[in-house]
Order: structure tokens, then sequence, then C-alpha cells
């Protein structure tokens, strides 16, 4: 009868996702409905499949996905979820942009890997060599038109949206990221009008974030926990000079507690605690230094954030470390719940230039610090390497614990950086 090309709209396998549409399918149909398309003698054969669904996980994407290349269709063609006449229309606002992207880049990496071809950006993937899948009626009516959208061709090559290739126009990776930007670009004057008018009508998405935060569910990704460690230092005299570099490290103290609970226990540690619920990371340092320092008059300012996955041997725990410095007379030591002590330690610290000849280059200088933390019964130590990097960007520095005794989790690390900060 003439007809050539054959499209079969699958759109997902996921049951839900069809009863939600209103959609009757199943495997079982799909593939009864692949065989008789060959039969008939079809040569190009395609299917449709649709992303950007507010309950559609990567996961169900990509089952699709891999559940449609071994139909083993010539052309895979991709639709984003526009819902519109559906009566899921109103979830449509909930699907962010970050989730369009991310699926696109999952479908282009698994149908690209499948000897789909597809320049970046392209709904449309073929198996055919110079076959773009595509309808005859949409491939011929394609104009040649550098010149009719000079303006708009400047636009999106400027900004590296598009790349002109061989007097033909293609979408960046950025582009296609952005695709649903750059095609109204080339619509028509009154088409762009309408869609100006539209969106000054649509200026709303309070709705679209609330259907968005109905379904999104926290415990699909991996949480850590937070913490907050403070730094107490405290002036051992009043020979205080506001010269930072003349003053001498012993005439600070740091206050550390004894922890009386795995891990680390009996071990030495940074005041602080975990964040409680309602609480900032600001104000649970403020409640940690009063609960176990009894100092509640002096300002905290924030040090670092300590992510590594692999600080504390619990879990995954993220901690702000804050820095107050104040006088002896100021502290009033108290402990309790997984503390058994609280004490006042001397700080002395040595540095050395230790560069081996694994790091003789000129942009890399490595220090090694020793640390001795003691009052009159107990000597803490730890050794740790600051190693500084020169970068076209800028200094970029590590520090790395080699040996500690007595001191807990990566205090020893945090300790040395508020001195390196603060007092150097």
């Amino acid at each position: 009868m003439g007809y050539r090309r054959i499209s079969m709209g699958i759109q997902t396998i996921s049951e839900k996702l069809l009863n939600d549409l209103g959609r009757e399918g199943t495997t079982h149909i799909y593939e009864r409905a692949r065989d008789n398309i060959r039969k008939s003698g079809f040569n190009s054969f395609n299917v449709d499949l649709m992303y950007g669904f507010l309950h559609q996980n990567d996961e169900d994407f990509e089952n699709t996905i891999l559940y449609a290349i071994n139909l083993a269709p010539d052309h895979i063609t991709l639709y984003r979820n526009r819902y519109k006449g559906t009566k899921i229309e109103k979830e449509a606002g909930g699907v962010s942009l970050y989730q369009i992207i991310r699926q696109y880049r999952l479908a282009y990496k698994l149908l690209t890997k499948n000897g789909y071809m597809a320049n970046v950006g392209k709904n449309t993937f073929s198996k055919i060599k110079n076959d773009y899948g595509t309808s005859d009626y949409l491939t011929k009516r394609v104009i040649d038109f550098l010149d009719y959208f000079k303006d708009e061709i400047k636009f999106v090559v400027e900004n590296k949206l598009m790349e002109i290739k061989e007097k033909r126009i293609y979408l960046t990776n950025r582009g296609s990221d952005y695709i649903n930007g750059v095609i109204p670009l080339f619509y028509s004057d009154d088409a762009k009008k309408e869609l100006v008018k539209l969106y000054n009508k649509a200026k709303i998405y309070s709705t679209g974030e609330k259907e968005f935060l109905k379904v999104y569910n926290i415990e699909e990704y991996e949480r850590p926990s937070l913490a907050t460690d403070i730094i107490l230092f405290a002036l051992n005299d009043y020979k205080y000079s506001m010269e930072i570099k003349s003053i001498e490290i012993k005439e600070f103290s740091v206050v550390l507690i004894k922890r009386g609970e795995h891990p680390y226990m009996n071990n030495w540690a940074l005041l602080g605690g975990f964040v409680q619920p309602e609480e900032s990371v600001e104000i649970a340092a403020y409640r940690e230094l009063s609960e176990e320092a009894g100092v509640s008059n002096i300002l905290l300012n924030q040090l670092q954030v300590f992510s590594e996955p692999n600080r504390d041997p619990r879990a995954w725990i993220v901690s702000t470390a804050f820095v107050g410095i104040t006088d002896t007379k100021n502290i009033s030591l108290q402990f309790g719940e997984d503390a058994i002590d609280a004490k006042l330690f001397n700080i002395n610290l040595q540095k050395f230039d230790v560069t081996t000849d694994e790091f003789k280059n000129e942009n890399i200088k490595k220090e090694r610090n020793k640390l001795k933390l003691s009052n009159s019964d107990i000597v803490l130590y730890a050794l740790v390497d600051k190693i500084t990097t020169n970068t076209l960007i800028g200094e970029k520095i590590e520090y790395k614990i080699i040996e500690s005794d007595g001191i807990a989790f990566d205090h020893a690390k945090i300790l040395l950086i508020a001195i390196d900060k603060l007092l150097f």
C-alpha cells in the first residue's frame, strides 16, 4: 500500500505510569506487535519512548530503554512528556529541568552504546547509516535557515549552545541540556510573541513545587549525619600581642574532652556533638560550648566543613568546625553524656620541611607538623603532613594525619588547620 515506516508508541513499560496516563500496554503485547511488524515486511520500524514523568525514577526509565533496545527496532525516538491534555497535567511543574537533562543523558549513553546514532540533542536515534529515522514530511520540511535566522544563530553560537559545521548547525552538549529553550528561538515571530504571553500568565511556580514535594522521597538518597566541632583556645596569660605572627604557641591552651563511649573510647576530642532537629549548626555549636565548657559569652567563627566519608567509623558524618578564643578564667569545665573528663591542654607545635623526592617539584611543598598536647599528667601527640600545591587557579592545601596517639577522629588535623589559619 506504499507505507514504508511504522512507529509504535510504547512510551514506558512501567504499568503504574501507564495506568496514570490511562493507557493499556504489556510487554507481551509489544513483543507480538514487533513480530507482526517484521513479518509484514517493514524495514523502517520506530519505537517511541517518553521521559520526564514526575513518578518516573531513573531505574524505571533505564529499564524501558533497555527493553526497547531488545525489541531491535531500526529507530528509537524520545519524547519529553508534556502532560498536556492528560489527567496528570497538573504534575508537569513538579518535573525539574535537572531530571530532564539527567534522563536524556542516560538515554543517550545507553542508546549510542548499543549502536543507535544521533547528534547530541536529537530525539531520534537510528541504527541505519545516513537515515535520521524521521518521517519524510519532517525531514523534507527542514529549511536552510543560516541566513533567515542570522541573529538567533549569532546568539546560540556566542553562548556555546550550537555550533556550525560544514554549513549545518548542531547542538552542543550545553545546548542539548537546554534544547527546549533553544528550539523556540527559531519559531516564527508570532509564535514567539504567543510564548511570551503564556509565560507572563504562568509566573506562578508554587503549584509545580508542591507536586514535586509530594513525591520526593529523601530515603532514596544517602544522607550524612550533621555534627559540629569547636576549637576553644584559652589564653594562658595576658601577654597577648595583636601581632598574631609574634605569638608563641605555648601561650595557648585548647579544651578537650575524654570520650567515655565507642568509638575512640578513652581518647581525647574537641568539644562538639550532633546537631539536633530544628537546630542550625551555629546554634548547636553554641549549645555544645555552653554544655561542655560552661562558656556562653564569646564569639564563634566558622573554620571549615569536614566531610570526608571515612572520617568517622560509625557513618558518614559531616562536621562544621568553629573556633573561639577566651581566657582560662572564663572556662568552667564540665562534662556529661559520652564525655568522662574535660581538661585544658597546652599546645606545642613543631614544623619541619620534609619534602622528599616524590614531592621535589617547585609547585609542591610538604611540611610535617609535630603536634604535642599536654597538661600535668597527660601527653597526646600527632604527626600531620601539610602538602601545599601551587596551581594555575591558586594554592591548594591538604592535611594528612600520619600518626595520632590519644586524639580522637580527625581532630588533630582540625586543630592544626585552626592553628595555621589563626596563629600563623
